[in-house]
């Protein structure tokens, strides 16, 4: 996806429905600066940096990038800020209500009502891949 976001300079409209790290969120949203919908459902988001340093990357944007994906409010944040408009993730009820408009037509319809209101759980109810890993038996 992010290779899709660099290769494309001009990609409007980008929809994840699948599990998606936080870092690779904020890559999409560095690479795809010409986004006018970037939709995520928020339930899919896991708070992780999944990705090695890349030699392109300055040691700093790397930093950033690690510390930043570990805060979901930070991504929101950072993601708003990069597209210039308020983003945050939909619900799964917000995601299931995205309509197309015609078959072949490249146009969505997000309804206005849906514009935001995902909230991510308090931290002491977010599950944690590293305590999960931890507590395996194997």
């Amino acid at each position: 996806m992010v290779l899709l976001c660099r290769s494309c300079p001009r990609l409007e409209t980008l929809i994840i429905r699948e599990r998606i790290s936080t870092a690779t969120v904020l890559l999409l949203a560095h690479h795809g600066r010409s986004l006018r919908q970037f939709v995520v459902r928020g339930n899919a988001v896991i708070k992780k940096c999944d990705w090695p340093q890349n030699p392109e990357w300055s040691e700093e944007f790397y930093a950033w990038l690690r510390h930043t994906s570990q805060s979901y409010d930070a991504v929101c944040k950072e993601v708003s800020q990069m597209l210039g408009v308020s983003w945050t993730p939909l619900t799964d009820k917000q995601f299931k209500a995205i309509v197309l408009n015609e078959p072949h037509n490249e146009r969505f319809i997000l309804p206005r009502t849906f514009a935001g209101g995902f909230q991510f759980p308090p931290p002491e109810h977010r599950l944690s891949f590293s305590s999960i890993a931890s507590s395996s038996p194997v």
